[in-house]
């Protein structure tokens, strides 16, 4: 399905999304739309999804125009699927007390066969399982199953909004290769990312929004490359002359029963260094962050982990894990900052209010609210922030706690070009400040800020790349 869209207007009171949007996506191709928050991509493919209707412009599908709009001038989501478009959202709307087999059964208007999940399930899937209930299943199982909700549907146009937000390296490489069968089987697919290397190696085209205009459109996907960070202060400029250092992991082994086994991590981060360690969640990187933020008390590990608060502390704070574990309270005590992968839970809560979630009185709150450049208000919820405002305060918070040592997990996870611009130049800034930075989870970090790379693989920590220091 070739799909044209011609002078798309959307606006509301105080912001145009959408000024006169002119694209087309050719059939059976895989098509990335690239661009910051709120530049308009998700306006567009609900536009297309007919779950919005733009105030002004035309639709076509191989040629012919289509509206999604009722005779009572409202949208209609049907009328889109009954042409073949299906969205597949980044947070799925599911319901947590059915399993996942009668998430899938709910969402289909037909008889569906039981072969047929399992078997889209075993190509798109394998490691899902259908009877899970979705109140128990982690995120990339959530969009899985509302993936497979999407297949079962047989679209024409298969729409994925940030499809990578929830997956390990090895869990892209996979959705894409069956996405790419999926072409060859004439689908055609649209990908919101905000992954400049993504967009480049795994589709077709390349489209960037920028304030609800085209900005480029790379017709040949590998000629797309954009350098958010060339304005940030160059890498040499973390440059660590401590040698005492901050944080160290020798020999450290963990057999947690629901994650992947760790074996023998050795691990440094020096005083005024940006140390980062790549891998897949697969590859145990979660059992490290569990274990490295105080959460893991598998009573099954070993090894020896050192802290120290400054570099003029003549004694080391020592733990050695085959007798006491790495708690939340002894890194608290010890001056370290975290921000957790899971932000919205781990690192806060969507229910409580902003001055809540960040530890201090509403005068307090404001000022970290102005230093993160945020627009909200200290009583709102967090549940009104984005996940990179998210991101922006709850490192907010942990820096007015005068942390050492900052734990940095996924960090470029869900930014936006510019956003992750800025997080490189404050993570560099604390450097700067002979703050220590661990960053577990590398992917979309520039990786020359670093001082040491590490690279974890099947449970075992490589170092693989380290400057004079």
């Amino acid at each position: 399905m070739t799909v044209t869209l011609r002078n798309i207007c959307k606006k509301y009171p105080r912001k145009t999304v959408l000024e006169n949007v002119s694209l087309e996506f050719e059939s059976a191709k895989i098509h990335a739309l690239f661009g910051e928050n709120g530049a308009g991509k998700s306006t567009l493919v609900n536009i297309l999804s007919g779950a919005l209707l733009p105030d002004s412009g035309s639709l076509f599908l191989d040629g012919k125009e289509v509206s999604f709009k009722t005779t009572k001038d409202e949208v209609s989501p049907h009328k889109a699927l009954a042409q073949g478009i299906v969205l597949v959202h980044q947070t799925p709307l599911l319901a947590p007390q059915l399993t996942v087999a009668q998430n899938i059964r709910l969402s289909i208007q037909q008889k569906i066969h039981k072969e047929e999940i399992t078997k889209l399930c075993s190509i798109w899937a394998p490691s899902l399982s259908l009877h899970s209930l979705v109140h128990d299943i982690s995120g990339n199982q959530r969009f899985y199953t509302s993936l497979l909700q999407a297949l079962l549907k047989k679209p024409k146009l298969l729409i994925l909004d940030e499809p990578s937000a929830f997956l390990d390296a090895q869990e892209r490489k996979a959705l894409y290769k069956n996405l790419r069968t999926l072409t060859q089987e004439k689908v055609t697919v649209i990908v919101i990312t905000h992954s400049a290397a993504e967009a480049s190696l795994q589709a077709d085209t390349v489209t960037v929004l920028h304030e609800g205009k085209v900005e480029h459109v790379y017709k040949n996907a590998h000629e797309f490359s954009t350098q958010p960070l060339s304005e940030v202060p160059h890498a040499s400029q973390t440059h660590c002359t401590c040698t005492k250092p901050c944080f160290t992991m020798e020999q450290v082994s963990a057999r947690p029963h629901e994650l992947a086994p760790l074996f023998d991590i050795n691990l440094r981060v020096d005083f005024g260094s940006i140390t980062a360690v790549m891998g897949m969640q697969e590859s145990a990187l979660e059992t490290l962050e569990e274990l490295t933020c105080g959460m893991l008390q598998t009573a099954n590990q070993k090894g020896i982990i050192t802290l120290n608060e400054n570099e003029k502390e003549k004694e080391t704070n020592t733990i050695n894990l085959s007798k006491q574990k790495l708690s939340i309270n002894f890194l608290r005590k010890h001056k370290t900052a975290i921000v957790p992968s899971d932000r919205k839970m781990r690192g806060s809560n969507p229910n409580i209010s902003v001055s809540d979630m960040l530890y201090c009185s509403p005068e307090n709150a404001q000022k970290l609210i102005q230093e993160a450049q945020i627009q909200i208000q200290p009583e709102e919820k967090v549940s009104a922030l984005s996940g990179g405002m998210l991101q922006r305060l709850i490192l907010a918070r942990e820096q007015s706690l005068g942390g050492s040592l900052f734990i940095l997990c996924n960090p470029m996870q869900g930014l936006d070009v510019a956003s992750q611009a800025a997080l490189t130049a404050k993570i560099i800034h604390l450097a700067q400040n002979n703050k220590a930075i661990l960053i577990l989870g590398a992917t979309d970090i520039p990786l020359s800020i670093c001082t040491r790379v590490y690279q974890m693989e099947e449970g075992t920590c490589t170092l693989a790349f380290q400057k004079n220091v």
